[in-house]
């Protein structure tokens, strides 16, 4: 239910499952609670004391992780200018809020915190005090490694008990002197599985001029290459745990391909890679090779939606592939990625004022019909038309 009072700022949180939030759930559920009302102000407060909770945990390391130094000093920045606009913010500034209220959703969902308001619940969930200051002061790549892996622990613990994560293995060190892989997860529905989450980077000479030609073939073979790895992964894991063997899934986040892939959409552009084009051409590159130690391989992307030439929504979308069909025929670790929506409210307004957080990757046609509800431009105006008047006094149209 929608509340008509003149609030500066509404945070609707659209999710599948109870877990504790006030939401407006949408979809195949029956459940509906209403909207949070807040500021953005205190938003933004909440997003500062939650990274500076992560950054107390760590202790003295967080002085040399740039990850969270830079969000925090972000996060300040943007509160003193008090609300996120087009006018006042750089397009730059909100690619980095849409970018942080993600990952910090995977962090808060999975150390079983609150969304409304933003607040970390037991951070030991993520990692005792030195595997996560080790692992985030080792690079880039480790702490997008991380994220991506933590992203994917929220949406499991956001759908317990039908599904949960029974062993954290990110932090342990394998016979062969690399990491195992990141969770054993079970459910209801889900035999015990394996699952190793990894982001892949473009080359430094990456160009977007090269990219249908060459650059989806480089990210084919990056992708085995990781899949040799996450095998080796996967049977040192295994060989450590008891019950016998288990269904393998490594989750492959290729988003950093598409950021220089922008796409003219109805109403609108897309920043990001297409599924229909090149995530297929893709799949159809996997399906030729020989894979194996892997059951399923789930490629994860994020897509930018823009309108009225400003970011709206940013959805990290998955697409499972069934690697060897003889031991697993229909995939049932269905990882649906998220989405991450924020609107105006009313037509030609500049500050964002609805924001929407969802643990399932919403359809373009989602997307667009949200833009136009919320802002109103499924109306249209013109001139004020006078009604024809006859002479017998009958106004009635005919």
């Amino acid at each position: 239910m929608w509340c008509s009072l003149p609030l500066d700022f509404r945070c609707t949180f659209l999710t599948k499952v109870q877990s504790g939030f006030h939401c407006i759930v949408l979809g195949n559920s029956e459940i509906q609670c209403e909207s949070a009302m807040t500021s953005f102000s205190e938003l933004v407060n909440s997003m500062i004391s939650a990274y500076g909770y992560l950054s107390d945990y760590v202790g003295k390391k967080a002085t040399n992780i740039g990850y969270i130094n830079e969000t925090l000093q972000f996060l300040i920045r943007l509160e003193s200018k008090g609300n996120l606009s087009t006018k006042n913010n750089t397009d730059k500034e909100i690619a980095q809020f849409f970018r942080i209220f993600l990952d910090l959703a995977g962090i808060v969902s999975a150390t079983k915190g609150q969304i409304e308001p933003l607040s970390i619940g037991d951070i030991k969930l993520i990692g005792k005090k030195k595997d996560i200051s080790g692992l985030l002061s080792t690079g880039q790549t480790s702490v997008d490694d991380w994220i991506c892996s933590v992203l994917f622990q929220g949406w499991v613990r956001m759908h317990e008990p039908d599904l949960s994560i029974s062993r954290d293995l990110r932090y342990v060190i394998s016979k062969y002197g690399g990491r195992r892989c990141d969770f054993e997860v079970v459910g209801t529905k889900v035999p015990r599985t394996l699952v190793e989450c990894k982001r892949l980077h473009p080359h430094p000479f990456y160009s977007d001029k090269k990219f249908e030609n060459d650059v989806l073939g480089l990210v084919t073979r990056k992708i085995l290459d990781n899949c040799s790895t996450a095998k080796k992964q996967f049977d040192d894991a295994e060989s450590s745990l008891s019950n016998g063997r288990r269904i393998r899934t490594l989750i492959v986040d290729v988003s950093s391909y598409g950021e220089n892939c922008l796409r003219h959409v109805r109403n609108g552009i897309m920043i990001g890679l297409d599924e229909k084009t090149q995530i297929k051409t893709i799949m159809s590159q996997l399906a030729k090779e020989e894979i194996n130690g892997i059951h399923q391989l789930v490629l994860a992307w994020s897509d930018v939606f823009f309108f009225k030439g400003a970011r709206r929504a940013l959805v990290y979308y998955t697409k499972p592939i069934a690697i060897d069909g003889t031991n697993l025929t229909n995939p049932q670790l269905n990882y649906e990625g998220w989405t991450v929506e924020f609107y105006p409210m009313g037509k030609g307004l500049s500050k964002y004022l609805e924001l929407r957080l969802s643990n399932t990757a919403s359809s373009f046609r989602w997307i667009r019909a949200s833009w136009f509800s919320l802002t109103d431009n499924l109306l249209t105006y013109g001139s004020k038309e006078i009604m024809p008047h006859n002479n017998s006094g009958d106004n009635s149209l005919r």
